[in-house]
């Protein structure tokens, strides 16, 4: 199988891949801030007498702490897992973008440009 050949000037492809890298380090740095607003912890149910009751665990100062959400089935129980969800898919967004970073950060040092 024949590699298709480009004609682009040097200048053009360097461009390219700096505005690329910036654009990218720019949704880094704002997924990073939207991701210190959204809540911490894993979302657990508690099952007791009198119902079943939904926590948030997480760590503050090395020590496990729960913080109640609500119900199991509440309205702040509902929003906990859209909360917790968003958190997630914001985590693998910006393991995806620092991974296209680093791509994009080798690339440009094969061709001698420092990001």
């Amino acid at each position: 199988m024949r590699k298709p050949t480009y004609n682009l000037p040097m200048s053009q492809i360097v461009e390219t891949l700096l505005s690329a890298y910036k654009r990218d380090h720019q949704s880094l740095d704002e997924l990073e801030k939207s991701l210190e607003r959204l809540p911490k912890g894993a979302l657990v149910v508690s099952n007791l007498k009198s119902g079943n009751y939904v926590y948030r665990r997480l760590r503050k100062n090395g020590k496990s702490t729960s913080v109640y959400v609500g119900k199991e089935g509440s309205k702040e129980h509902q929003e906990a897992i859209k909360e917790r969800a968003l958190y997630l898919l914001t985590q693998k967004e910006i393991r995806k973008l620092r991974e296209s970073l680093k791509e994009r950060r080798k690339a440009l040092r094969a061709l001698g440009v420092k990001p």
